[in-house]
């Protein structure tokens, strides 16, 4: 119940994070008569730490892969476009780069490893060094301020 309910949530976070990468996609800069589309690698870059971030939150890649679930749909979604024509995404190399570099990111984004948590987020400073199967030495006031 628990991984389902991580899936759903993240996966509604990625549909959002989706609706607004898509508008963030089509940002540019004209710089000496160059158009510069930086919108596409920071909406990807964007999408990726969100997804990284709830992994490692939730400690499980049922967040990341719903983060990827929800950009896909989030993303056909902005892509279809109303009854009078309007779209989000309209037909333009900046728009088809964002949906390809973005289906990679996202895909990978997913089959990356969980990252551990830092120390200080364990309640009992208890928590077993994975590395060794010994428990972890316990932290005095001074070495954990100091950190």
């Amino acid at each position: 119940m628990r991984k389902s309910l991580i899936f759903v949530v993240s996966g509604v976070l990625g549909a959002i994070v989706a609706s607004i990468a898509v508008f963030v996609a089509a940002d540019r800069v004209i710089v000496g008569g160059v158009h510069i589309a930086y919108g596409v690698g920071l909406a990807v870059l964007w999408v990726l730490l969100v997804q990284v971030w709830l992994a490692r939150y939730f400690q499980t890649k049922f967040a990341s892969a719903g983060v990827a679930l929800g950009w896909i749909v989030g993303t056909l979604v902005m892509g279809l476009g109303s009854s009078a024509g309007d779209t989000a995404l309209p037909a333009e190399t900046r728009s088809t780069v964002y949906i390809v570099l973005g289906a990679i990111v996202v895909s990978m984004g997913a089959m990356l490893p969980v990252f551990k948590k830092p120390r200080h987020f364990y309640p009992d400073d208890n928590e077993p060094d994975h590395n060794s199967g010994k428990k972890m030495p316990e932290a005095n006031e001074a070495s954990v301020v100091a950190a």
